[in-house]
């Protein structure tokens, strides 16, 4: 059996973005997304611009975000209004967003370099450790016969299929 180790590269083929792009490029979705039930997505994006230097740069956004909404009851009523803001829209706004494109991404963008690897390279009883956190290669695993979430991550799920032939450990985890 082979190991193949994935970086973060590998994902780029199937539309998913550089840590270092995400922020710009799911601010930029969400500017165009229309509202889905609580989420005003645009608003969302032009809310966290304003408020926030780096907001394109998810890393810091998302640590910026965590601080202010961490901080203690006995913060100004200006900054705990924000946190509230922050903790009760525009973040569940964010990681819907995030969600949303995504799934957009992975059903409009042909992923041919893991639809290639899955047909002609990987074999039963390899395994595959991915830095990525996408689930481009899980799709085409699956498609092929050669995984399942039910046992295809190194350990077994009750209640699904569990016929992988193939192991796939996500270290950076997974958006499924």
């Amino acid at each position: 059996s082979t190991t193949f180790i994935l970086g973060a590269g590998a994902s780029r083929d199937a539309g998913y973005p550089f840590a270092k792009d995400m922020g710009r490029g799911l601010l930029s979705w969400m500017d165009q997304a229309q509202p889905e039930g609580l989420c005003d997505f645009a608003g969302s994006a032009s809310f966290l611009r304003e408020t926030f230097a780096d907001a394109e740069d998810i890393e810091s956004l998302l640590e910026q975000m965590e601080q202010l909404t961490s901080l203690s009851t006995n913060a100004p009523q200006e900054e705990r209004m924000l946190a509230a803001r922050i903790a009760n829209v525009d973040g569940p706004a964010l990681l819907h967003g995030l969600r949303r494109w995504f799934e957009q991404i992975n059903r409009t963008t042909p992923n041919s370099s893991y639809r290639q690897f899955a047909d002609e390279v990987i074999q039963p009883n390899d395994t595959v450790v991915t830095f990525n956190y996408d689930t481009a290669l899980d799709k085409e695993l699956k498609r092929a016969g050669l995984g399942e979430a039910g046992d295809g991550y190194g350990f077994k799920i009750e209640s699904l299929p569990a016929t992988s032939r193939v192991d796939t450990f996500k270290l950076h985890g997974s958006i499924n």
